[in-house]
């Protein structure tokens, strides 16, 4: 079951079986403060993370590039948790160039038709596949409910090969999807324009 849902054992009865819980974890989770160029240790007995005096990018106004270049230099993949669909878009749109600046300009549309296959990739809409694979070359996508299943499901598959680094994402992706990222980035203390993120 995934572990965002709240009520296992309330499903458990319901179902009429066993409640089985595990608190394995294949990779240890570690969570920091962003303190300007510093990452602070929250909860756990780690030294603080200096990160670079990366370029600035034009409406990044929570320093999110040191980040993202940290992170991608170690070959590692981002989920940037945003609070609304709206600024999932901006930071892409901020974003899309630099960081394929970064991670090189060879064109991915060969490997990414390969990963999806030639009929996916012709369902996918003409104005989704200029935004994400030519401008962006692949790296970097945004991932909400506006965009169609066919969609999002092909940013997940891509993300989950390797060749798509960075997902800007609104808490749609987190309902019981699987993704393997490297560092997981919680932009907002908002979810939605009005509510305030909680612990659940």
């Amino acid at each position: 079951m995934s572990a965002t849902l709240p009520n296992l054992k309330e499903i458990a009865v319901w179902v009429d079986s066993s409640l089985y819980v595990t608190h394995f974890r294949p990779v240890i989770v570690k969570e920091y403060l962003k303190v300007g160029l510093e990452l602070v240790p929250f909860g756990h007995d780690s030294s603080t993370v200096k990160l670079s005096a990366a370029k600035k990018i034009p409406g990044d106004r929570i320093g999110l590039y040191p980040l993202l270049e940290k992170t991608l230099s170690e070959n590692g993949s981002v989920l940037v948790f945003c609070q609304s669909k709206n600024m999932c878009e901006q930071l892409c749109d901020g974003f899309m160039l630099p960081l394929a600046e970064m991670l090189g300009p060879e064109n991915r549309f060969e490997a990414i038709t390969s990963i999806l296959g030639p009929e996916r990739v012709e369902a996918l809409s003409d104005s989704f596949k200029g935004y994400f694979l030519q401008r962006g070359n692949g790296l970097v996508a945004f991932h909400h409910s506006g965009l169609s299943q066919e969609e999002r499901e092909a940013i997940e598959l891509l993300f989950k090969r390797g060749l798509l680094k960075v997902i800007f994402c609104t808490s749609t992706l987190a309902a019981g999807v699987n993704l393997p990222a490297k560092r997981v980035i919680i932009a907002s203390l908002k979810q939605g324009y009005n509510s305030e993120l909680t612990s659940i």
